[in-house]
């Protein structure tokens, strides 16, 4: 706990632990998304050019990266998906499934992201499992649970989204 305020470990309720601790999550998921989209750029790259490694990593015999790229498993059916894909898969794939309607307003996103999951996703299934994720975009997803701060939980009912 290095890295924690003192007094907010001291003070803190269970309430607001938690939204820091969902904020830290998101942000640290924000950033591995960033870092896999990096290294996919980078590999395309040095296919491209038809690199090596660089004088100054020697011990890399040789570009390894992956041949296109790291899937994503869909959360309803397990199935690796490019993750350029995954958002078309699942709105295709799982038609007959109904549309998350779980929703995240927050002050980190312009405008209000929707789930792009179909009803029903669930833990230990899929890249995702039980989380909400928006639509793909230039640095990766937003991932957030129905306890973030800002969160409306998947609903049933007139209110629901098409």
């Amino acid at each position: 706990m290095a890295h924690l305020d003192h007094d907010f470990v001291a003070r803190a309720s269970t309430d607001a632990i938690r939204a820091q601790y969902e904020r830290a999550q998101a942000t640290a998921d924000m950033w591995a998304d960033r870092a896999r989209d990096l290294f996919l750029l980078l590999c395309a790259r040095e296919d491209a050019r038809g690199a090596t490694a660089p004088a100054a990593r020697p011990t890399r015999k040789a570009n390894t990266c992956p041949a296109s790229y790291v899937p994503e498993t869909c959360p309803h059916c397990d199935e690796p998906q490019d993750p350029s894909q995954t958002d078309k898969h699942v709105a295709e794939a799982h038609a007959n499934i109904p549309p998350c309607t779980a929703t995240l307003d927050s002050e980190y996103h312009d405008g209000v992201l929707h789930c792009v999951l179909r009803a029903w996703h669930r833990s230990g299934h899929g890249e995702y499992g039980e989380y909400h994720v928006s639509a793909r975009g230039p640095v990766g997803r937003t991932v957030w649970n129905d306890t973030a701060i800002g969160a409306t939980p998947h609903s049933v009912g007139p209110e629901s989204r098409p």
